[in-house]
């Protein structure tokens, strides 16, 4: 997401729609390729496959050199730093403006966001298969369901693109707006789930919406940072983000162990989302704040009739 957001101005959001749709691509390519790998390898053989494909993300990283603008950034961080007071340690000059990005309010209100939003999808897609299969349906129809998941995520976050990179499109109404959407089909999904339709409908709402908001991340956060720290800023989402998946898991485990139904933890996924993209809609008030403080600067040398110079900041 960093590295497009660096290469990509004007059709940022588009580009971020394509890359991120290899995500939906790999979901519904990978998962059967991967189970076929596992039976005909054994474990052994299986793992050393995964390995291999993860050494191919290392090999396309390392074809993503970097781009001018963000070369011209990291400039601009290195004279954020040197701008501050000569009396301050090294230390304190180097990490202040990453401290003054998580003083965001607007970031903060998108941490929130997405620690809650991992915490309910990921509580989600751990018991989505089982819940399927309770209801009555088969392990087949279950996989077939997840799968088609996968494939209208590609269609899905390549529409997000296309749609957050019409001119004047509120990013954060996108962003909120696709948790909202999660929220609502996933609270109401128990009280139809005994019907195979049923599932099939809440399988295409949450195709087509549950990666929207990872599209529009980028472009909400420069509402509150400067690109020069957009790294920080989705690095630290994304980190809340993080330690969400590690307690949803944790959570649809305890739900359940502790004499709770599948009906309940998919409720309770339902809302955590519901109140993710309650958070995402907030931090819209903090938008006016737009760069303050972690601002690109850039200094600009007048030289007057006396022969003075003086250096102007803006």
């Amino acid at each position: 997401m960093v590295v497009v957001g660096f290469n990509f101005k004007k059709r940022r959001n588009l580009a971020l729609g394509i890359a991120m749709s290899g995500v939906g691509a790999g979901l519904c390519v990978f998962a059967p390729l991967m189970q076929m790998a596992m039976d005909f390898y054994g474990f052994s053989g299986f793992f050393i496959c995964c390995a291999g494909m993860q050494s191919n993300l290392v090999t396309f990283g390392m074809l993503c050199f970097p781009s001018q603008l963000e070369n011209h950034s990291h400039i601009l961080r290195q004279r954020d730093s040197h701008s501050l007071s000569t009396g301050k340690n090294v230390f304190k000059r180097k990490i202040m403006p990453y401290i003054n990005v998580c003083r965001k309010k607007g970031i903060v209100c998108l941490c929130l966001s997405m620690f809650l939003y991992c915490t309910g999808s990921y509580l989600l897609f751990l018991h989505l298969p089982k819940y399927i299969t309770t209801k009555g349906f088969s392990e087949n129809q279950a996989a077939f369901l997840i799968s088609l998941s996968g494939l209208l995520t590609v269609v899905g976050r390549l529409l997000t693109g296309v749609v957050a990179n019409i001119p004047n499109c509120n990013g954060i109404i996108l962003y909120a707006g696709s948790m909202a959407v999660i929220s609502i089909t996933t609270i109401i999904y128990p009280f139809f789930s005994q019907h195979y339709v049923g599932h099939l409908v809440y399988i295409i709402f949450m195709g087509l919406f549950v990666g929207s908001c990872y599209v529009a991340l980028t472009t909400v956060s420069l509402m509150f940072v400067g690109i020069n720290y957009i790294a920080t800023a989705i690095g630290l989402v994304f980190m809340f983000g993080g330690v969400g998946a590690i307690l949803g898991p944790v959570l649809a485990g305890i739900l359940v162990d502790s004499g709770g139904t599948y009906d309940q933890s998919v409720i309770v996924a339902g809302v955590c989302n519901l109140i993710a993209a309650v958070c995402g809609a907030f931090s819209t008030r903090f938008a006016a704040e737009g760069t303050d403080g972690i601002s690109i600067f850039v200094e600009k040398t007048h030289t007057s009739e006396e022969g003075r110079t003086s250096k102007e900041k803006f």
